[in-house]
């Protein structure tokens, strides 16, 4: 699985597109497929 991970501050360079293990939810935990959270915020953040 492909994921985007930011390791620290900075413009839309710091960005990683990365290969991570596919999550697997314990047993009070749900995986919603498709799920993706990225937003302006995040980006403010850090610059």
């Amino acid at each position: 699985m492909k994921a985007i991970v930011i390791n620290t501050y900075g413009n839309e360079d710091v960005l990683n597109y990365i290969d991570v293990d596919h999550p697997e939810p314990k047993a009070d935990e749900v995986l919603v497929p498709g799920a993706k959270l990225l937003n302006k915020s995040d980006i403010k953040l850090c610059q």
